[in-house]
This record gives C-alpha cells, structure tokens and sequence, in this order.
C-alpha cells in the first residue's frame, strides 16, 4: 500500500504520460498488482518495479519510467534466465587461465528433458568463434536441454594441447558434480563441437576415460584428421595436437553415437579428409551414427544450412 501511495503521491508531471498511455488503450484491462525491488548499479540504491500484469514501470528518484507495456491482445515476452557463469579454476588467475562455462537454463514454459550439452565452439585453437557458442546454446535450451558453452584455453594464449582436453574434462565432470543442482540426468550428457571444436569433442568423445567422457557427440564440420588439410596442418611443435591426436584412430566400440554435419561446399574441413573418415570408423565399430552430407556453404556456416532439423529430431529420438 505504501508503494501504491508513494506512486500515486509523485508530481504530475512524473506521472502524467504514463497515465495518458494508459487512458488512450482502451482494451487494457487491470489486472493484479505485483511489485518487485530491483538493485540500480548507476545509483547504488533499488527501484521499484510496479506490475500491472499489461506492463511494468520502474520508479526511480529521477521520475517514472515506462520499461514495457503490452494490451491484453498480446501476449507479453517471456525472457529467459540470464546465464550463469562458472569459472572452472576458481582458484586461478583468470589473466592467466580464463577457462570458463556458460550455463543457459531451458527458458520459462519449456519443459526440461534433463540433458546437457557442452558446445564446444571452433576458431583453430587460435580463437573462439561467437556464431557456434550463444546461438547454439539458445536453439538447445529451446529445447529443453541445459546448454553450456565451454569457453576453453587457447594455443594462441600459450595454452598448449591438451589444456583444452582438460577444460572438457572439467566441465563434464563439473556437469556431472552439480547434476542435481542443475537437474541434469547423468546419462544424458552430450557434447557438439565445430571445427577446431569438433576435434575437441570427438577426441573427448572416443579417448577420454568413462567419468569424463560425454554419451553422444554432435560434430559439425569438425577437424577430425590434424595433418589436414595438406597446405595447413597443425604443427605439435607449435603447441597444436599431434598426428597421433587425430580423433578417428581413437574410436572403438565404447564410441558414444554421433551426429555428423559436413558440407560438400567445405573447402577447409573437407569430408572426404574428415567426417567421412570418421563415419566408416564409427561403421567398423558397430557404433550408430548419422551423418549429414550436403551442400550447405562453405567452412563455417555454423546453424544454416538445413541440419537444424534432422539434429533435433535426432536428439529427441533418443530421449535427450
């Protein structure tokens, strides 16, 4: 009653535009009042925020301020939880080793299917490529599964193969650790990688030990053979993977399933150097698998290219 007071009791000329917003919608229709205390980081103090349940304002010491307001023929947005951020050392030096996991909860009104899913974005090692970490993550968590982006070391900051094996393997572990907090089934954990990623994650996938290893891969346009392509391979010399690294010479019957995405049109991880290596191996050794082949643009094109769909469908087929 007092923030209903405190509001009503503001000058005019604080109020004023809100209200003839409000008088001019002639379909609005009152609905509950809810209020919530919001901390203002420019000011130190809070601000009240006033639900009308068609929009909400904030009142400020400086007047009111119209944040959003929607009639009653429109549904109001839902917005998701922000991330959460997980340092995966905390007792590092973050200028030293910056490793870090991004979580994204499954939004409001999605059902959870109690998975998980460590992306694992591509840029050679060097970098990490923005377009495979957050919008991978919101098209996962639109499905119901806890996304995590895996923000791992870097050969170019000095990090040296495999610094980024262990980042995977932390986070899964990690994962693993706060699977009830995060309300993660524990046998539902995947992983998909892009690229330079994508060798991560299938190496993660067909060499790392039971507790750290996911239970199915998505491997899109990956780096599967590391002496490819001939005019570019990666040099252990200068801290990249070996020969021996190459994540097909890994693969066995224990093999977790894969989803393998590669376009005919890919001039850099070729499929005929890469995921069609990798698809016969997983043939040889029993493990299911599906792979899609197609011309979808050249190295790179992240979630075009039409797999969206066929991964979807695969990942709910088996009940993740």
């Amino acid at each position: 009653l007092k923030l209903v007071s405190d509001y009503l009791l503001l000058p005019p000329y604080k109020i004023m535009s809100p209200l003839r917003l409000l008088l001019a919608r002639k379909s609005l229709r009152w609905h509950r009042l809810r209020t919530a205390f919001i901390p203002d980081s420019r000011t130190g103090t809070s601000r009240s925020c006033v639900h009308f349940g068609l929009g909400s304002f904030a009142v400020l010491g400086s007047g009111l301020v119209t944040l959003r307001c929607y009639c009653d023929d429109k549904q109001a947005e839902v917005l998701p939880s922000p991330p959460r951020h997980h340092i995966l050392r905390p007792n590092s030096d973050p200028r030293i080793d910056p490793a870090l996991l991004v979580r994204y909860d499954p939004p409001p009104g999605v059902s959870r299917t109690g998975a998980a899913v460590v992306i694992c974005p591509g840029g050679n090692y060097e970098s990490l490529a923005n377009h495979e970490a957050q919008p991978v993550a919101v098209w996962l968590a639109g499905l119901g599964i806890v996304a995590f982006v895996l923000r791992y070391r870097l050969v170019s900051e000095g990090h040296y193969w495999p610094s980024q094996l262990q980042d995977l393997e932390l986070s899964i572990g990690e994962i693993r650790n706060h699977a009830e907090d995060w309300k993660i089934d524990t046998s539902k954990i995947g992983v998909i990688g892009f690229s330079a990623g994508g060798h991560l994650a299938s190496y993660g996938a067909t060499r790392s030990a039971l507790p750290w290893r996911p239970n199915a891969q998505i491997l899109v346009y990956p780096c599967i053979d590391t002496t490819k392509p001939a005019s570019w391979p990666w040099k252990a010399h200068e801290g990249f993977p070996r020969a021996a690294d190459s994540s097909h010479l890994g693969i066995s019957p224990d093999t977790p399933t894969a989803f393998l995405v590669c376009s005919t049109e890919d001039d850099l991880c070729t499929a005929h150097e890469n995921t069609d290596v990798f698809a016969t191996r997983l043939q040889a050794a029993g493990v299911p698998h599906e792979y899609v082949k197609k011309p979808m643009g050249k190295h790179g094109h992240g979630l075009q290219g039409g797999w969206l769909p066929l991964c979807t469908a695969w990942l709910r087929n088996l009940e993740i």
